[in-house]
């Protein structure tokens, strides 16, 4: 109608072509693609392939994605023992070796979490950092952290002049890092394990750097660690639906997204580097561990997560709604 209305008026004085009608995805389930790049549409990789033999090229199982979060682990989260540092362990093992940290950076993000998680006093080391010319000043006289902090120069700042009593639980880093918690539970039993530990590397540690990126990578090692204690325990699920099921599978895949996360701090965009150049190795490490296309890896972590995920959290009337039609008119009420 709207094509006939152009073509009848079209010679009229001030005529005014009248535009199409937007599509109306919001209105009226027109088969849009969901947002996510990953969807899970089976439990069962046997259903899935049923589906795609079926013309439904799309379908994708809990199983199958939970089969590639496995692969990826074995692939990713323990060391090869190849020239390129490629694996979590070997890119920990080359951060922690190096001799300087020129060219490593940590994002804006990065610097607030970590700040949060592990400095006693972030306020006082943030002045600091301010008057060494790692951050900036604002009108208000407070800090502006730069979007890619270079660790070169926080590492400077930081280990000049320390407390001398740094080592203190409390002083310089934070007292809960260390402290033991009650030991009735085996949760606490588990933690404090990682919280001894982190009191060895501070009471071994010859500056506050030193200690600091170790115990990141204590953190990272220890969910890569509990990603492997919880695999087997999730690839023998028989089911998916379950209470169980859904938590174990949520605790296994939040090991792997803590790894990634963690790993993230050093994942800048190198326009915002504005120090020395970034490093390469660093760089080409992040990628293919993060997400890796080349090694038949093509969504990555997040992607994985997410879709299993909205799966296993789907309500059962989510399907019903997703094929009803919704028509919006001038009344939105039936009162009206």
């Amino acid at each position: 109608m709207i094509n006939l209305y152009n073509q009848t008026k079209s010679k009229e004085p001030n005529f005014k072509r009248l535009p199409l009608f937007k599509i109306l995805y919001k209105q009226i389930g027109s088969g849009r693609q969901s947002g996510f790049i990953y969807v899970a549409t089976h439990e069962k990789a046997s259903d899935a392939e049923a589906a795609r033999k079926n013309n439904e090229p799309e379908a994708l199982s809990v199983e199958e994605i939970i089969s590639q979060v496995s692969q990826a682990g074995a692939r990713f989260f323990q060391s090869n023992e190849s020239e390129e540092i490629d694996t979590v362990p070997d890119l920990l093992n080359y951060l922690e070796n190096r001799n300087d940290y020129l060219g490593i950076y940590w994002s804006r993000a990065a610097v607030n979490t970590i700040s949060s998680m592990y400095f006693a006093n972030w306020h006082e080391l943030s002045d600091r950092l301010k008057t060494g010319r790692i951050f900036s000043k604002n009108k208000e006289g407070g800090v502006i952290i730069p979007d890619a902090v270079e660790l070169a120069g926080i590492f400077e700042i930081i280990d000049n002049e320390p407390p001398a009593d740094w080592k203190t639980p409390g002083i310089f880093f934070k007292e809960g890092l260390t402290k033991s918690l009650d030991a009735s539970n085996e949760e606490n039993r588990a933690e404090n394990i990682i919280r001894a530990e982190r009191h060895k590397i501070i009471n071994s540690a010859a500056k506050p750097s030193v200690a600091l990126l170790k115990m990141i990578f204590l953190d990272i090692g220890t969910h890569v660690e509990c990603f492997f204690k919880q695999e087997n325990g999730v690839l023998n699920l028989e089911e998916y639906s379950s209470d169980q099921a859904k938590t174990r599978i949520k605790s296994w895949l939040d090991t792997s997204i803590k790894v990634c996360q963690m790993l993230k701090y050093f994942l800048v965009r190198e326009s915002k580097a504005k120090g020395s150049p970034m490093d390469a190795t660093l760089g080409n490490a992040l990628g293919i561990i993060l997400m890796d296309r080349e090694h038949g890896f093509d969504r990555n972590w997040f992607d994985w997560y997410d879709a299993v995920r909205n799966f296993v959290t789907k309500k059962p009337q989510d399907g019903v709604k997703a094929n009803k039609l919704k028509l919006n008119f001038s009344n939105s009420t039936l009162a009206a």
